[in-house]
């Protein structure tokens, strides 16, 4: 059918329709894109939000899919000249690059994966986070996790260490990913690994394969929660089930307002605010027995500007944020997410990593049909079926791949900067 319509049209009639069929494909999906971004926007702003710093196999994916376009573009240039070496050369070697871009790209996305960057899963480890229900003893020393690290002694622990604490939390939990009744199998109990309960406070010991806290043995739920526990350890789960360095690796945002962590506890970070963020502050602050109206940057009392060059207030807003204005300087106090917050911390899900998986989902269709294509037009290279006269495939085709590496150029600096 597609010859029969080909044949009945001359080729300066069939090159702009197919151009046409091509740009109705990449309008529709920059309208979608358009959408998954206000989307994320609108998320971002909204409760806890998971900001993620990319793999650095996603620079050398950017810079492929550039030099990717160039040779894209010289193909069409020597197809022009008539020169066929040339288009053939440039092809082959723009399909080396697609399939170069196509493995750093899996590569990075499977980096984020590694990480905990999974669809629909929470932040924050509550299947069995270090500490809730139990920690683990070396030579009698508790080892401590701050969230980020192991310690002992104030001391953090080296990566032999780890791999050794996590080792013995292997023996426990095994790769079942659930829990198992049958006998455990430890060796070496006590030397130097033991595991202790925090809410009673005892060490736990094995005999005959048979978990005991004290003088009775674990129940079906202790055994749970102890298999749990063992699986965060071994899964480098201990507190949040992303894997990496808070503040290097990922962070947490609530509200907009990125937070602070440190020893397992969140904070709203101390920071002068903007003049935008104190124009928008509308307040009633009681002090001394007095009424102060604060609007747009100023401060009123029975209606009157009062002059903030010598005062000084605290107040709180809506968000559980305290405001110290002294001295006409309006600063964010450091301070620790309430009850509530944390409540709500625990139970959240990473609604950023759902996005990128969407967003990684559509961008791979694109990138398999642009990897078709390219290898389409390298075939028809081979066959001589571009020339001075014919490049029709070449433009359509270099529109879409052109397109292809400005959608990931955005979708980039999207993920990087905004996200």
């Amino acid at each position: 059918m597609k010859d029969i319509v080909k044949d009945s049209m001359s080729k300066k009639e069939y090159q702009p329709i197919a151009k046409k069929i091509v740009w109705v494909g990449i309008i529709a999906s920059i309208m979608m894109y358009a959408g998954f971004t206000s989307a994320v926007m609108v998320s971002k702003m909204d409760k806890f939000w998971v900001s993620i710093n990319l793999p650095i196999a996603f620079v050398y994916s950017t810079i492929i899919i550039i030099l990717s376009s160039l040779t894209l573009y010289l193909a069409l240039y020597f197809a022009k000249k008539g020169k066929q070496t040339l288009i053939v050369s440039f092809l082959g070697l723009t399909i080396l690059l697609g399939l170069a871009f196509s493995y750093s790209q899996v590569k990075g996305w499977s980096q984020l994966l590694k990480q905990g960057n999974y669809i629909a899963d929470k932040i924050f480890f509550d299947y069995g986070a270090y500490g809730n229900q139990y920690t683990i003893l070396k030579n009698g020393e508790e080892i401590y996790h701050d969230g980020n690290h192991y310690f002992l002694n104030d001391e953090q622990l080296s990566v032999s260490d780890v791999e050794d604490l996590r080792a013995f939390a292997y023996q426990i939990c095994g790769d079942r990913g659930r829990v198992s009744m049958e006998p455990y199998k430890i060796k070496d109990y006590g030397n130097p690994y033991q595991l202790k309960n925090v809410k009673s406070d005892e060490v736990i010991e094995f005999r005959n394969g048979t978990a005991f806290l004290g003088e009775d043995s674990l129940t079906v739920a202790q055994r749970d929660e102890l298999f749990k526990f063992s699986f965060g350890v071994y899964t480098k789960k201990p507190f949040f089930i992303l894997q990496g360095e808070y503040g290097k690796d990922f962070a947490i945002n609530l509200n907009g307002e990125r937070l602070d962590f440190d020893d397992r506890k969140l904070y709203f970070p101390k920071r002068d605010l903007t003049d935008d963020e104190i124009h928008a502050i509308k307040k009633t602050v009681f002090q001394g027995g007095k009424e102060y109206v604060i609007r747009k940057g100023k401060v009123f009392q029975d209606d009157k500007e009062i002059d903030i060059s010598n005062f000084e207030t605290y107040f709180d807003l809506n968000k559980g944020i305290q405001i110290h204005l002294l001295n006409g300087k309006w600063t964010q106090l450091r301070q620790e997410l309430n009850t509530i917050q944390y409540g709500e911390f625990y139970q959240t899900g990473n609604v950023a990593s759902s996005y990128v998986w969407i967003l990684t989902f559509i961008h791979f269709l694109h990138l398999l049909i642009g990897i078709i294509v390219l290898i389409v037009l390298f075939v028809r290279a081979l066959k001589g079926m571009y020339d001075k006269e014919s490049q029709m495939g070449l433009v359509v085709g270099g529109i879409f791949w052109h397109f292809l590496g400005a959608l990931w150029l955005y979708l980039f600096v999207f993920l990087q900067y905004n996200h």
